[in-house]
């Protein structure tokens, strides 16, 4: 069994004060031109999927269990951040086709995780701005 050291933060801690400490300016031009490639890439394959009918039915679902929110469904509306994390980041995935991604060091795919931080970042403060603030840097 292994013993967490009490003195060491979290690893929810320890990621966010990497986040907080996290400065554009320490991006080289080659990751944030991959950056900006990604965000282009995701949001593309947002907008392609809109139509597709698991999206209709979760907008179904979403009007129907709805309590109010503030984050942004891709193609409109607004709904709680548990919902938009969910529509948003299936609609990046699902013209994508769940394409595989090898990356050294076997990390996932660079858009797996862009619905929910989209829906995070604009619950706490506003979506460009908690873009902008994060790691990856200014688009």
């Amino acid at each position: 069994m292994l013993m967490k050291n009490s003195t060491s933060p979290s690893t929810v801690n320890a990621i966010a004060g990497f986040a907080d400490r996290a400065v554009s300016t320490s991006l080289k031009p080659d990751a944030r031109k991959l950056y900006k490639r990604n965000i282009l890439d995701s949001l593309g394959c947002a907008i392609s999927a809109l139509p597709g009918a698991p999206f209709a039915a979760l907008r179904e679902q979403f009007a129907e269990y709805r309590s109010g929110g503030s984050c942004t469904l891709i193609g409109g509306g607004k709904t709680a951040p548990d919902q938009a994390a969910l529509f948003n980041s299936g609609l990046v995935r699902y013209v994508d086709l769940l394409d595989s991604y090898m990356s050294p060091g076997g990390l996932c795919h660079p858009s797996d995780n862009f619905g929910a931080i989209l829906a995070a970042a604009e619950h706490a403060e506003g979506v460009w701005r908690g873009l902008h603030a994060c790691p990856c840097g200014r688009l």
